[in-house]
């Protein structure tokens, strides 16, 4: 039985997509799952997909859906990983790079950009900063500190720092490429997610 056209979207009173009207040669039937697809947003990254290329922006590499990131599967056999375990992609409509592992899954989102590449693991975590707000994760994306800072510095010899009330600035106005946090109340960080606050005689070194 060969299908006809599209189908009209089935939906119900709240106005969400229950599903689509396809019609047969002999009969009209409601796909529930075409939702799923007219539903999602498709969106172009920039992604390396061999050791010659360079990071290139490809079309539709990824699709979002809610709070959902799945990889378009025509590039799974041609993705690099230059972190190991993980391939880093920036997208568009994102914050920051997405860290995906060698299954195609995207593990951990709103990894910062750091001197045009990802930021990296440092003592078995990554900084990373969603809706605003800066924390850490390990390699399972399991929060040590939750993105609830306005600034953070990453680990190094088991400490880092955190900060409220600090703003992000540009070192450089022209080019905006390195950037710095400014002023607010910085605190230290141990690799078992222990908060305490910075003493006032040292200096919060807050380049990023």
């Amino acid at each position: 039985m060969g299908m006809q056209g599209g189908g009209r979207v089935v939906k119900n009173l709240s106005g969400h997509c229950i599903g689509r009207i396809v019609k047969y040669p002999v009969c009209s039937i409601v796909l529930l799952s075409a939702c799923i697809v007219a539903s999602q947003e498709c969106i172009p990254c920039m992604l390396q997909l061999s050791d010659e290329d360079e990071m290139g922006l490809h079309d539709n590499a990824v699709c979002v859906k809610d709070d959902s990131i799945t990889v378009n599967r025509s590039y799974l056999k041609r993705m690099q990983y230059p972190n190991g375990d993980f391939a880093v992609w920036l997208c568009a409509s994102t914050t920051g790079n997405l860290l995906i592992g060698r299954m195609g899954k995207v593990i951990i989102t709103g990894v910062p950009v750091l001197d045009n590449g990802a930021d990296y693991f440092s003592d078995g975590f990554v900084r990373v900063k969603r809706h605003g707000k800066w924390g850490f994760v390990d390699r399972n994306n399991r929060p040590l500190i939750p993105p609830e800072y306005d600034g953070a510095l990453r680990f190094e010899d088991g400490i880092a720092r955190v900060c409220r009330g600090c703003v992000d600035k540009c070192i450089d106005e022209n080019d905006c490429e390195h950037h710095y946090f400014d002023g607010g109340t910085w605190f230290t960080v141990d690799t078992l997610g222990v908060v305490l606050p910075l003493d006032a005689s040292e200096d919060p070194a807050s380049a990023r």
